[in-house]
């Protein structure tokens, strides 16, 4: 991980515009497919819930940090979705019971692979972000299941971490297309 000892006002905003546009992205088509497709299944839930894999990446690369980061935008996604979209069983507390479960999650996952030598080195590893994106979802899912059911169900903690696990494989094939795109960019726009 990054030794990040500073704020980053450039960070805060590209990554606000990450998490908004990957929650709208989200809410927008994924998740009507998903009450058509398995109307069993809680509006609360996403079976591609791709802001989770921006929260993974975010902690990933920037450890603590990644509350000042990733607070203001879930907390302006709970404003869209309970004064925007009337989403009223859409709890505050949601948000920040994801923030920090990814945030144990991914310790987690980096402390294990510390400790049995798997490296961690790198931009952005998949093997070490997958890892720590399966620990964070087993969390999340294990905590969104407690906030809103009050007990264990297990149709919705296996829906959270379906969708939580979906979520962090296409948040690294979209970040990582993005990055590929604009070095394809940089080099083009290098040579003429």
């Amino acid at each position: 991980m990054n030794n990040v000892t500073t704020f980053s006002f450039q960070k805060l905003v590209l990554i606000s515009i990450a998490y908004l546009v990957a929650h709208s992205f989200t809410t927008g088509l994924f998740d009507p497919i998903r009450s058509i497709l398995a109307p069993n299944i809680p509006p609360n839930i996403s079976l591609l819930f791709i802001p989770h894999g921006i929260r993974v990446i975010v902690f990933y690369r920037y450890g603590a940090w990644g509350y000042a980061y990733l607070t203001p935008p879930a907390f302006l996604m709970w404003v869209l979705e309970v004064f925007g979209n009337g989403n009223d069983f859409y709890l505050l507390l949601t948000g920040f019971v994801s923030l920090a479960s990814t945030h144990a999650g991914v310790g987690i996952a980096r402390a294990l692979m510390d400790r049995n030598g798997n490296g961690t080195a790198g931009f952005l590893p998949w093997k070490p972000i997958v890892a720590a994106g399966l620990f964070a979802s087993c969390l999340n899912s294990l905590c969104l299941t407690f906030l809103y059911a009050q007990q264990l169900d297990t149709l919705s903690f296996w829906a959270y971490l379906f969708g939580d696990i979906m979520g962090v494989l296409g948040a690294m094939v979209l970040v990582r297309a993005f990055l590929m795109i604009a070095m394809a960019l940089n080099t083009t726009t290098g040579k003429e």
